[in-house]
């Protein structure tokens, strides 16, 4: 029998959703959890505010290099102090992750690796400019993955597969998870809408989002008379083409600019719908977070979030990802009032429980008490 009584996780930045499970886990578990946060923030990282750490953590001191890498000189001291039964890695392109998996499996220390699939497509600030460069190089960096770990922890269906079929280590599922109680308090009319539904993109203004997929619908379905409103709020390259298209239609489109994590409940309870038109995302947070509100998805198929929870016409509508006539279709079938939104919304907001901090943090601790007992 294997003790995982100190557990240590090393992950790039305090994201507010990993914040929200360490935290509740550390409330709830008897297991001693250590996080140790390589950056303060990532280039390019738009939200400003950030949720309290309530758990054990260290911020490792990092020098950045080009093109968004970085060093992190002392994780390997701080990691020995700490002296965990189990590490998970959240990363396996970091140098420092690299590091600690070389170290751990040299020394026969258990680690885990918890990630979505590799390679994330549309990326606004590639690592390699050569595709052929990029791929030989995530093929060395996840040679430890393939043979290493005690586990893999994939994040979303797809990371499941990839590292099903990738490496040697027994592959779980195991999400991210967000703190959904504010969003799960939102009222909503249960019946008798009056008004066009309001559409909500909610998200970094770039191709990879799928935000121009957004305007270039919006606009054809102006021009053929379908009845609908649009808010969009973000910030990035094509926020001019955005402002631009809500001058254009003050009465139909909003721009919102960009919102705080806390000011997002107050932006899901003034739409019906959600669009996540992304061409990539690993994950994507903002559907379960849309859903939990009450409100039905429409989202894509290279969406790792949509792909897992969205059930076609029941609680959202997944579209492929990148097709703007996919997109404009479900956009013109919830605009003719072909869907009770207020029953596809409680069926969305049903499904998004199983993503709350509460689910993941158990979640947590039972996947640890299986490393015990393997």
């Amino acid at each position: 029998m294997r003790s995982v009584g100190k557990v240590a996780i090393i992950t790039n930045m305090p994201s507010y959703y990993q914040v929200d499970l360490f935290n509740r886990f550390n409330s709830t578990s008897d297991r001693r959890l250590k996080v140790f946060y390589l950056r303060e923030t990532t280039p390019g990282r738009q939200w400003k505010t950030s949720r309290p750490i309530d758990h054990d953590h260290e911020f490792i001191h990092e020098i950045r290099l080009p093109r968004g890498a970085y060093l992190s000189p002392g994780l390997l001291r701080s990691l020995w102090l700490f002296d965990a039964d189990t590490v998970i890695i959240t990363q396996y392109s970091s140098i420092a992750m690299q590091t600690v998996m070389y170290v751990s499996s040299l020394l026969r220390r258990p680690w885990v690796f918890w990630c979505e699939r590799p390679h994330v497509e549309w990326m606004e600030l590639p690592t390699f400019r050569s595709e052929a460069l990029g791929r030989g190089a995530r093929r060395v960096a996840l040679g430890p993955v393939r043979k290493w770990p005690t586990e893999v922890w994939g994040i979303g269906r797809k990371a499941v597969e990839w590292y099903r079929d990738n490496s040697r280590a027994p592959v779980r599922s195991f999400p991210y998870f967000s703190d959904l109680a504010t969003l799960l308090a939102i009222s909503r009319p249960t019946s008798g809408r009056t008004k066009p539904p309001r559409f909500l993109f909610a998200g970094k203004l770039v191709p990879r989002k799928g935000i121009d997929l957004v305007l270039h619908s919006t606009e054809s379905l102006i021009r053929e008379g379908v009845s609908f409103e649009l808010s969009i709020a973000g910030d990035g390259d094509l926020r001019p083409q955005v402002m631009e298209l809500a001058d254009r239609h003050p009465s139909r489109v909003k721009y919102e600019g960009f919102k705080e994590i806390d000011e997002m409940p107050d932006l899901f309870m003034s739409a019906d719908v959600l669009l996540c038109p992304s061409r990539y995302d690993g994950w994507g947070m903002v559907v379960v977070e849309a859903m939990a509100s009450g409100m039905p998805v429409i989202a894509t198929t290279t969406t790792g979030s949509a792909e897992e929870i969205l059930v076609q016409h029941k609680n959202g509508w997944l579209v492929p990802g990148g097709s703007q006539g996919s997109l404009q279709a479900a956009m013109r079938a919830f605009a003719g009032g072909g869907y009770d939104l207020p029953t596809m919304g409680g069926r969305a907001r049903e499904a998004a429980t199983r993503y709350d901090i509460s689910e993941g943090a158990q979640q947590l601790d039972r996947y640890l008490s299986d490393l015990e007992n393997p």
